[in-house]
């Protein structure tokens, strides 16, 4: 397939120098008045450094740390396909590499109502059908790098309806997807679900 090539604007509301000023003045304030961390893992790591913990758990970072800290985040994400290693979508690190530069990915939206019927040219509120069939589209589609739910199925019930959505993305798709839900229940079963498919919450 050729590719096409696009000039990608960029906007940048900051000087290099100043997102540079800001980074020092934020490496000051974490050094002088620290922040509160409220997690017992995390904790224990920063009690091995040579972060000032006091409080229980008001910790001050060292600049020195936090630039190793930064220094450790990759330079370069992926989302792959479910079970495989075939990248579906690049993400940009901090620092990327030249050959990829800036990247875009595409994909579909969520929570139409409706629905326009490719087939009879009808409008109509969304189905499960639907739901399966763009799904098969976007599955087969080489640009499309991520899948969502593209419409509120109306015949599967108001109950759980973000978590229908997600169980057809995962039954359809090996694409990453995203998912949107009501509330925390909604999130805690998606994200289960999620490890479930992947064998696992890692």
């Amino acid at each position: 397939m050729p590719q096409n090539t696009v000039a990608l604007p960029r906007l940048s509301m900051l000087t290099h120098e100043q997102c540079q000023v800001i980074h020092r003045a934020s490496l000051e304030i974490l050094r002088c008045t620290g922040v509160r961390v409220y997690h017992d893992g995390a904790l224990a790591l920063l009690r091995e450094t040579d972060a000032a913990i006091t409080d229980e758990n008001l910790v001050r970072l060292p600049a020195g740390l936090v630039e190793w800290a930064l220094k450790q985040a990759p330079s370069r994400i992926v989302l792959c396909k479910r079970g495989s290693s075939d990248v579906a979508a690049p993400l940009e690190g901090h620092r990327p590499e030249p050959a990829e530069g800036r990247t875009v990915n595409f994909g579909p939206g969520s929570d139409c109502p409706n629905y326009l019927d490719p087939r009879s040219g009808e409008r109509r509120r969304f189905t499960t059908a639907d739901a399966v069939d763009c799904l098969h589209v976007c599955d087969a589609l080489p640009e499309i790098a991520f899948v969502m739910s593209m419409g509120i199925p109306s015949d599967g019930g108001a109950s759980n309806v973000y978590r229908q959505q997600y169980a057809l993305m995962l039954e359809h798709t090996t694409k990453p997807a995203v998912f949107v839900c009501d509330d925390r229940a909604d999130c805690e079963a998606i994200a289960a679900m999620a490890a479930a498919a992947a064998g696992g919450m890692e």
